[in-house]
């Protein structure tokens, strides 16, 4: 069993975490406004192959470009940095952690 500290001091967990935020902002978008992806393209500004990344998950984009992206979508982009906890070996994966700290969590 893969232990809940190791996800989530993996970069890669949260690269993909944020990229299917980005992509269901985007399906939502198109769904409440009934757009295809052309019309998202023109609505943002930007290309359809840089649509179809991402909606496909394929793309690494620049913060400043997830930032313009989802304020174009309508959504209003929240980053919080928490202080990483080591758990003891019997940790697991959930849906919901509680962590008690009295270290300062940033919101951005």
């Amino acid at each position: 069993m893969i232990r809940r500290q190791d996800i989530l001091a993996n970069s890669a967990y949260w690269e993909q975490k944020i990229q299917l935020d980005i992509y269901n902002c985007a399906c939502k978008f198109m769904e409440t406004n009934n757009m295809n992806r052309t019309m998202l393209a023109t609505h943002l500004g930007v290309s359809k192959s840089f649509v179809s990344q991402l909606l496909s998950g394929n793309y690494n984009y620049s913060l400043s470009k997830l930032i313009e992206i989802s304020l174009k979508l309508g959504f209003q982009p929240d980053f919080t940095f928490k202080p990483i906890h080591l758990e003891n070996s019997k940790s697991r994966i959930s849906d919901t952690a509680t962590v008690n700290t009295n270290q300062p969590v940033i919101n951005i």
